[in-house]
């Protein structure tokens, strides 16, 4: 983020918080945070006219998806994991940032 900072980009963050239990019960419940969100983060992206929406997690792209049909604006996803498996959970974003490091 200092990146798009440093250049002059302006960034404005929605953080959606993800849990480390697994169990359905705290899933369930951190889908629900989401939902009940989605009219929030609407305001906020209309309010921000944001050019780009990026995403990271499965339950975001769908939030995601949900703004690019009203406002046709592009998103964006960032596959963490090495591991990342295909699933018909996944959206389909405009692009894909795929991170790597690597240490000499």
């Amino acid at each position: 983020m200092e990146i798009f900072l440093n250049e002059g980009i302006e960034v404005k963050l929605l953080n959606f918080e993800v849990g480390k239990n697994a169990n359905i019960i705290n899933r369930s419940k951190e889908l629900f945070k989401y939902l009940i969100s989605i009219p929030k983060s609407i305001k906020y992206i209309r309010k921000f006219n944001s050019d780009i929406i990026h995403v990271h997690w499965t339950v975001t792209q769908y939030i995601a998806k949900i703004y690019k049909l009203i406002y046709k604006k592009p998103f964006i996803t960032i596959l963490h994991k090495k591991n990342t498996k295909r699933s018909i959970l996944h959206q389909k974003p405009d692009e894909i940032i795929s991170i790597s490091q690597i240490r000499c």
